[in-house]
């Protein structure tokens, strides 16, 4: 559970980055905007990995509780 929170959090983060980045564009000079884009294309992947690997832990959870008995 620790591992799901923690990807959370880092996802989370990523995000919030990302959109802070998308905010500047707005007001940002050409040179700027084509820097900007390639580390909001990082970025993206980054939250499409970690986004990945929290679906894949969060596959596991489920089975890994399916598999516990009902008491």
């Amino acid at each position: 559970f620790k591992e799901r929170r923690e990807l959370i959090l880092s996802s989370e983060e990523l995000k919030q980055k990302r959109n802070r980045i998308n905010e500047t564009l707005k007001t940002a000079d050409k040179s700027e905007i084509e820097k900007r884009r390639e580390e909001m294309k990082e970025l993206s992947n980054k939250v499409k990995e970690s986004d990945k690997k929290l679906s894949d832990l969060e596959e596991k959870l489920t089975e890994l509780s399916l598999a516990l008995p009902n008491f």
